[in-house]
């Protein structure tokens, strides 16, 4: 949940849908093109695993579930080492910000929804995060209702970050100016930041699982 809600990018995106003509309803409309897209994946990842690990033994099931952790945060650390080696042009991120301003005014609701879909739809950090959500899940054998009603709660989590600043914008006209520019320049190193340290977590939970 912690890893999915730290993605600068989205949040970004959120903060200028808010400060264009559109405002909430777009910001809500690409935050509903995230949910979408992560409940489809949730039921994928569901199902995939259900048939995988569902007839195993319960040593089996954890040992399954334990490798999918283990290879997610191998996965996030390469992620933060190319994150790191990217190199970084000090020009690009201006023009990067005027033409996400020039679309954020020009944005449909049926647009901004497709842009959430497809960013989580085409991100394979996202992909991993509802994997490695689904694989803890897993390992807590809970029920079905459980189950499903903790990866609902890790779906209404992840997107905290997403919710928020639209929640604040109903209620005050806050620009959040400072809060887009805090966030373009620090973009990089949150997500190197949030790849090693949750990379780092599911590399032990799965070594620790195997270990079991």
């Amino acid at each position: 949940m912690l890893a999915a809600m730290a993605m600068p990018t989205w949040v970004l995106l959120v903060l200028f849908l808010l400060r264009a003509t559109g405002g909430p309803t777009d910001a809500l409309a690409f935050v509903g093109g995230v949910s979408a897209v992560r409940l489809v994946q949730g039921i994928v990842f569901g199902v995939f695993l259900t048939v995988a690990v569902g007839p195993r033994r319960p040593s089996e099931r954890l040992a399954f579930i334990s490798a999918i952790l283990l290879v997610t945060g191998v996965l996030m650390w390469a992620a933060a080492l190319r994150e790191w080696g990217k190199a970084v042009d000090p020009v690009d991120t201006p023009s990067r910000s005027s033409r996400w301003a020039t679309m954020a005014h020009s944005i449909t609701p049926a647009k901004a929804f497709g842009i959430g879909a497809l960013l989580v739809g085409t991100s394979s950090r996202a992909w991993l995060f509802t994997l490695a959500a689904l694989g803890i899940v897993g390992q807590a054998a809970l029920t079905s209702a459980e189950s499903i009603a903790s990866f609902l709660l890790y779906v209404l989590g992840a997107e905290l970050l997403l919710l928020a600043p639209i929640v604040l914008s109903i209620r005050s006209p806050a620009r959040f100016d400072a809060a887009a520019g805090w966030l373009e320049a620090h973009e990089r190193p949150i997500v190197i930041a949030v790849s090693l340290i949750l990379g780092s977590f599911f590399v032990w939970a799965g070594i620790q699982g195997l270990v079991g």
